[in-house]
């Protein structure tokens, strides 16, 4: 397909795919393009529909189709990774059959966006800065071990993190361990559908722990839309005095701008604790809290 520009293209740097017919099997218009810089593949995109392209000028790598368990991309995703020394940002939503060792070392990779573990397992990242553990997509079996894989790779990389975005992944005492390892952590977003015990026991350490965070910035907390008669989860125990506590003090270091959270869960705040985060609010911290007490009634600041 697209035979009639193939070689015609000596200067083009980016390329974009929105969408295409089901029964294209493989564009090969563009695998003569030399300076090509950036390939996006949006998420309409067939998932079956083998690209052509050269990946040795790549800087930004983004694929965001949804991954079909009958057409693995990950092959050809990982000799991306191998073939392009300047790559900087790799996103790619799908699931590798088993971890690749040794592990691919790439000197300059800063941004990733992925799912899952055993590629995560597969990599060594020493410039890596922001992270966004994506949602395993449907249809793939749900992974407990992407926050150890997701440490292993920070403690085999040395390499420190300054954003971590983590989308429906249980938390355990790996985050722990990752948050030790990045002291200049600035943003970091939890977002997900449920909220377990064991989430939330996490992440009350985690705010109770002096040392972790001071440098963060931006703190998200979301949860998601769900269906009609789901169960409800555990109330988010970790937002209580002892995180008003935390938010204040890193307020007053001057780093913390930006709390989001926005659960519709029950929260432990008194009415106390709503008091000062309205008056952080007013100091000029830019915080919005939308939850519930345990009666059912809103708390919003």
């Amino acid at each position: 397909m697209l035979s009639q520009i193939r070689g015609r293209l000596p200067n083009l740097c980016r390329l974009y795919f929105s969408s295409s017919y089901p029964d294209v099997d493989v564009i090969d218009g563009f695998e003569i393009s030399p300076r090509l810089t950036d390939l996006t593949i949006d998420w309409q995109f067939n998932q079956k529909t083998q690209i052509v392209f050269p990946a040795s000028k790549l800087i930004n790598f983004i694929d965001r189709r949804i991954p079909d368990p009958r057409h693995p991309s990950h092959p050809s995703s990982l000799n991306i990774i191998r073939s392009a020394p300047d790559l900087q940002t790799f996103h790619n939503s799908d699931a590798l059959p088993s971890r690749i060792t040794p592990r691919i070392r790439h000197e300059h990779l800063t941004t990733i966006n992925i799912c899952d573990s055993c590629l995560l397992g597969s990599l060594s990242l020493p410039a890596l800065t922001v992270v966004t553990l994506a949602r395993p997509p449907t249809g793939f079996p749900p992974q407990s071990d992407r926050l150890q894989a997701l440490y292993d790779l920070v403690s085999h990389s040395h390499c420190s993190l300054s954003s971590l975005r983590l989308l429906e992944t249980p938390l355990n005492r790996h985050l722990s361990g990752i948050l030790e390892r990045s002291p200049k952590l600035a943003s970091l977003s939890l977002e997900f559908f449920q909220w377990r015990r064991t989430d939330d026991v996490c992440l009350r350490s985690i705010i109770a722990h002096d040392g972790l965070m001071l440098h963060l910035r931006t703190l998200i907390f979301l949860r998601h839309f769900i269906r009609v008669g789901d169960v409800d989860e555990t109330a988010a125990k970790f937002v209580d005095a002892v995180f008003v506590d935390a938010v204040a003090a890193r307020r007053k270091s001057s780093f913390l701008k930006t709390v989001q959270i926005d659960v519709d869960l029950p929260v432990s705040l008194s009415s106390a604790d709503v008091a000062r985060l309205k008056g952080l609010k007013e100091e000029g911290l830019g915080i919005s809290l939308c939850a519930k007490s345990y009666d059912g009634s809103k708390i919003i600041v």
